[in-house]
């Protein structure tokens, strides 16, 4: 009976240990603040089935500053040129923001980031950011995958029914905004589907070099 209860602790630990993983509260510079001056996201846009509806907003904030882009969300008005941006929090390797603007010929600038730590825990410095141009039949293709997606109806998060649930993977975020309009959707791992085709698409056209086994 005893050897059982241990067994059950030990497991109990096991995943709580593997969950603080996802959802480290340092960032690169020590604890994480909240979600202000800048804010990056919405108040409450992750609150689905959490008690701490500002959580998420912090984890994610932090490595949005650490790779040092700006806030979509806040300064959404000023946003005249449509703005997507891919933010890809993996585990256990370097988190990478990939911003693309839309200029008026079709047109397109992308900033493509990475930094030294990881996604679920220390988002570390900034090491790579890099800035190509891409030309209308690439931007073209991107916003063919954002309508199929029905991307601005989308809620950001899933419905609990339809939650997946994981100790570690990664979360694929993706946000737009233009002249005033902002949405943001938030998916974890997903292993098929037009979310996942999107985050690899903008993952390429940011050129960079992600072993298969490190995509999840």
């Amino acid at each position: 009976m005893m050897s059982r209860m241990r067994s059950k602790a030990q497991l109990l630990v096991l995943l709580i240990s593997g969950a603080s993983a996802q959802i480290a509260l340092d960032s690169g510079n020590g604890s994480r603040s909240p979600d202000e001056n800048p804010r990056y996201f919405p108040v409450g846009v992750f609150a689905e089935g959490k008690s701490d509806d500002d959580f998420v907003a912090r984890w994610y904030a932090c490595q949005l500053r650490a790779l040092r882009e700006p806030t979509l969300w806040e300064n959404t008005s000023a946003n005249v040129e449509l703005t997507y941006r891919f933010t890809w929090l993996r585990t256990f390797d370097h988190p990478i923001a990939i911003r693309i603007v839309v200029h008026p010929n079709g047109a397109g600038t992308l900033k493509a980031k990475v930094a030294d730590g990881t996604g679920g825990y220390k988002p570390g410095s900034l090491v790579v950011n890099t800035t190509r141009e891409i030309g209308v039949k690439e931007v073209r293709h991107l916003q063919d995958l954002v309508r199929a997606l029905d991307f601005w109806h989308m809620p950001p998060e899933p419905a609990p029914n339809d939650k997946v649930v994981g100790v570690d993977g990664a979360q694929w975020i993706f946000e737009a905004s233009n002249k005033g309009n902002y949405h943001v959707i938030d998916r974890w791992s997903p292993r098929n589907g037009p979310v996942r085709k999107l985050g690899l698409l903008l993952v390429r056209l940011g050129r960079l070099d992600v072993p298969e086994k490190r995509i999840y």
